[in-house]
């Protein structure tokens, strides 16, 4: 017997008891008696009308949700261990009358219905196929409540309009979606074709692909996608599944390239905003980054719109130092720095104000980083409890270190592409950001071999002739550089579509804080630059001595999201079923080249 159960009398406890079995045995009847005996129990609760509408639902086939089925030894209200089968017709009217009445006492009895049971009892009613009074009852819920409706209020309207092929009514309740602050999704615009076909309303299907090819960049869900190809079908488009080959976008079967497709303006703009309530909500000091920030966005907006290339400077500084003599190196920025320079590129190198002072710690340590939370609707306070970590690890030089002492070019292309000149003693690596986000702690390396005096003048130097050139952007104490430089690369890749940032840092965590993953990671792939640099030489023993080679990974040629071709092509990616992965390392053989891109398959069709 649970806490809550203490003081029930023993019928009060008994009804409770058959009415949890009938739940988990999923027998809508006896669950039903059990609980009109807890309503003359006087045991009301919101979850007691909200779990029994759940079975009326489930008993006439309601709760056919697009996502795969996954068993449980516990069962709960969302996800019962068995699925009831749909009852026969001469049962769907007592079904449909024990709805109502359990509505009813959510009305009378208490607690007042939330949009959860509003939304179940609209879904009962539009599977008995009384749109009407689904309809009545939405219109209650928004108008008379004031309660905010979700997708799931919508969706079994669509459904029933869809098995009458009723395109219109589709369309208003589209419209009836959007005047609530919704937008359709995968599994609604799955209903709109399959209305489109019922009624042989094949007119148009070009503007509705548009629409999903612009509402979804990638195709998450099986029914949308096998409503496309039932549509395929239906007007006689060839299509199938496909492969797309990287770097190029080359497309198996059509052998056309894809098109590179970064985010509208809106959504940049959308961004850069979330990217300004990273840096302030997540802030140790409050306020002082405000204020930071503050100049540092008008430093960006009037000296920095022409950028050609940003520079993550504590990602280069940082790379490949992940060993016991490793140090942060301004030699390595300095080499990257000249190579864009001597392209005739505008660069600017983003570097916190730690790494810029003659009395830097080159001791560099690999932080734990912080789990962040996801942003707020609404700007919160930011959270200071949470303290980072120094780990300890070991780990050893970079071994087999090619044999190449000039530095490696691109070759330009037509289409502004850059290409990779590669030799048979070199390879291009991509690194992940965990092995460059921060280096390991070390007791004995660069700065107890070397003459420490001379190193620190080379670091004053190096720092010196960056601002003299109007090269470094410095970040504020007690800032995220990686936030500075993010921001910095969003606003000015709204004036410069070509803007290539050099980082090996994938920012996957930035993506998931925003909550804007697809835009973010389409803006990624259109400006982010990875790189290798290859040390030939021993930098802790004879600094001067060393030669560096270096290697940029430009963007692919092509965006993964659904897009319009030549010839009346259209591509669509697709995130599930079998085979179809994302995050995965593709190994790319031409020009020996590693990409960390996602590996989707695609829906190909022609007209």
């Amino acid at each position: 017997m649970g806490k809550k159960d203490k003081g029930l009398d023993a019928a009060t406890l008994l009804a409770k008891q058959e009415f949890e079995t009938a739940f988990q045995d999923r027998d809508v009847h006896k669950a039903h008696t059990a609980y009109e005996a807890m309503l003359q129990h006087k045991l009301i609760s919101a979850d007691l009308h909200g779990r029994m509408l759940l079975l009326l639902s489930q008993a006439i086939g309601c709760e056919k949700d697009d996502k795969p089925s996954q068993t449980s030894s516990s069962p709960s209200i969302t996800a019962p261990p068995s699925t009831p089968s749909t009852p026969s017709t001469s049962n769907l009217d007592e079904l449909v009358a024990a709805t109502e009445k359990v509505f009813q006492n959510c009305l009378h009895l208490g607690p007042p219905p939330k949009e959860n049971i509003y939304s179940h009892v609209m879904r009962i009613m539009a599977q008995a196929g009384n749109h009407e009074r689904a309809l009545v009852l939405l219109d209650e819920m928004v108008k008379v409540k004031s309660i905010v409706p979700k997708l799931r209020s919508f969706t079994p309207l669509l459904a029933l309009f869809a098995s009458r092929g009723d395109v219109a009514a589709c369309q208003n309740t589209f419209s009836q979606m959007e005047a609530s602050g919704l937008h359709p999704g995968e599994v609604d615009f799955a209903h709109l074709i399959t209305a489109m076909i019922v009624k042989g309303d094949l007119s148009d299907p070009q503007n509705v692909l548009e629409q999903i090819s612009t509402r979804f960049p990638i195709l998450t869900t099986q029914t949308l996608i096998d409503a496309l190809k039932r549509l395929f079908d239906a007007i006689s488009y060839v299509h199938s599944e496909c492969s797309i080959k990287t770097p190029s976008g080359t497309c198996s079967v059509t052998q056309q390239n894809l098109l590179p497709i970064p985010p509208s303006p809106e959504k940049v703009s959308q961004l850069l905003h979330l990217t300004q309530r990273l840096v302030l909500e997540n802030a140790r000091n409050r306020t002082n980054s405000a204020r930071d920030f503050g100049i540092f966005q008008k430093s960006v907006e009037e000296s920095y719109r022409n950028v050609d290339v940003i520079i993550d400077g504590a990602n280069v500084g940082h790379y490949k130092q992940n060993w016991g003599m490793g140090a942060f190196s301004h030699r390595q920025i300095d080499e990257v720095v000249k190579f864009w320079e001597g392209k005739g590129k505008r660069v600017v190198v983003v570097l916190h104000e730690k790494w810029c002072v003659r009395e830097v710690d080159l001791t560099v340590t690999k932080k734990k980083r912080i789990a962040l939370p996801q942003l707020s609707v609404t700007p919160v306070a930011p959270d200071t409890t949470q303290q980072q970590q120094n780990v300890e690890t070991t780990t050893g030089p970079n071994e087999n270190v090619p044999q190449v002492d000039e530095i490696e070019d691109y070759s330009e292309e037509d289409n502004g592409e850059e290409e990779i000149e590669q030799t048979e003693q070199s390879t291009a690596v991509v690194h992940d950001d965990s092995a460059v986000s921060g280096t390991l702690k070390r007791k004995v390396g660069v700065m107890d071999t070397v003459d420490d005096e001379a190193l620190r003048n080379e670091i004053v130097e190096y720092i010196n002739q960056w601002s003299e050139r109007g090269v470094l952007l410095r970040v504020p104490p007690r800032n995220n550089d990686d936030w500075y430089w993010l921001y910095l690369a969003l606003f000015v890749s709204q004036h410069n579509p070509n803007l290539r940032v050099v980082t090996n840092d994938q920012l996957r965590d930035h993506h998931w804080q925003m909550l804007a993953p697809q835009p973010f990671i389409q803006w990624k792939e259109r400006h982010i630059t990875t790189y290798d640099i290859v040390c030939i030489g021993e930098p802790h023993l004879d600094r001067h001595s060393c030669r560096y080679i270096l290697r940029f990974v430009p963007p692919c040629r092509f965006t993964s999201v659904s897009q319009k071709g030549a010839n009346g092509f259209w591509y669509f990616p697709m995130l599930v079923g079998e085979g179809r992965e994302v995050d995965k390392l593709i190994v790319d053989e031409d020009e020996g080249v590693r990409y960390e891109v996602p590996r989707y398959q695609w829906l190909v069709a022609q007209y």
